[in-house]
């Protein structure tokens, strides 16, 4: 989803009904590279 200049990474949980938002990332970055720098789900605390 793009929300002005940043993309917006996200995943629905249908079971739950809940949105949950992943990422957001400037479009002028280097989208890949920048969603490889983003922390794992097992790196978060």
């Amino acid at each position: 989803m793009v929300v002005e200049n940043f993309d917006v990474y996200y995943w629905i949980d249908e079971v739950s009904v809940t949105v949950w938002v992943t990422g957001i990332i400037y479009q002028g970055q280097d989208q890949i590279a920048a969603l490889r720098r983003m922390p794992k789900r097992n790196e978060m605390g």
